[in-house]
């Protein structure tokens, strides 16, 4: 029982532990939240010449394509998309992330571009655009086979294996199909991945190097599927649940793209001030800035991906 106590004891200890480690963030969360109607992004979209998109027929992460020329007009998708409405997508998402977090935007050919004694603007380029359409083949497993019976509202669910001896009928004894029966189905799925280079430049500390500032987002077809048995046929088949993608969703994918953006951006200038505040040696952790409840959270993989450069 002694040792239970000390165990409990430890738990406490460790999650008080945790707890006044975040005051800190929480108080700059509050200050920040006072001070961001100060903030400003100056950012340089991209031009026509920073938009690259292409058409695989094969996965390009799994094989070298690199030197391989495919013919736009073969994608689904991308053959209907232009230079300028990518951009124009784009800086739609991450204008309107940025409203919502109070930070205003400026790019740098706007006549706004006076900055106010007590105002910082942080300094962006979006350095490159990818878009990417290829195919790829995907399994689908299943080890479940449904019955269903006429006049029955639901379906009855065993595994092959449960159904490999199992007596049907007077006639039929087992389904010997089971025994031989793949469980594993293949399908030609269509992907659409969005990426993006952006350089972060810190005017105020020339000595600190560009930083370049990566993400993705993504998008594709997606399967699902089970084997059937209509009883009282014997008889088994797959069948498959498809949800497939749409040009619609490759314009929400871009959009969404620049909404994460600017999503991103916020929380990277958070970090900044965090570790103005509070010193790179105790800022342990990468956090989101929530502008509802001017409050922090911890973060790990939905942010930028900081390359060196």
């Amino acid at each position: 029982m002694r040792y239970l106590n000390f165990i409990v004891i430890g738990i406490f200890l460790l999650g008080l532990v945790s707890c006044l480690s975040l005051v800190p963030v929480q108080n700059m969360a509050r200050e920040f939240s006072y001070h961001k109607q100060n903030k400003i992004v100056v950012l340089i979209p991209p031009s026509k010449d920073d938009i690259f998109m292409s058409f695989y027929p094969l996965n390009p992460y799994d094989y070298d394509l690199s030197d391989s020329v495919y013919n736009m007009e073969e994608s689904r998708f991308l053959k209907y998309f232009g230079d300028s409405l990518v951009i124009d997508l784009f800086m739609r998402g991450l204008k309107e992330s940025l409203d919502y977090y109070n930070i205003r935007l400026l790019i740098p050919d706007s006549k706004d571009l006076i900055l106010q004694h007590n105002e910082k603007a942080y300094f962006y380029s979006v350095a490159q655009m990818e878009i990417l359409e290829y195919i790829d083949t995907v399994e689908i497993k299943s080890d479940s086979v449904y019955i269903k019976i006429p006049g029955e509202k639901y379906a009855y669910v065993y595994t092959t294996s449960e159904l490999a001896n199992m007596k049907f009928s007077d006639t039929v004894e087992k389904i010997d199909e089971l025994d031989t029966l793949p469980n594993v189905r293949e399908f030609s799925r269509r992907n659409v991945v969005a990426n993006t280079w952006l350089e972060y430049t810190e005017l105020e500390n020339p000595e600190r190097p560009t930083q370049v500032l990566f993400s993705m987002q993504y998008t594709s077809d997606l399967f699902d599927g089970y084997f059937m048995i209509e009883y009282p046929r014997i008889e088994v088949k797959f069948v498959s649940q498809e949800y497939m993608i749409y040009i619609n969703d490759v314009i929400e994918l871009i959009y969404y793209l620049g909404y994460k953006n600017g999503e991103y951006i916020a929380d990277y200038i958070f970090n900044l001030y965090l570790e103005e505040r509070l010193g790179e040696e105790n800022l342990k952790y990468y956090y989101r800035y929530d502008p509802d409840i001017s409050r922090a959270r911890r973060v790990d993989d939905d942010r930028f991906i900081i390359i060196d450069p």
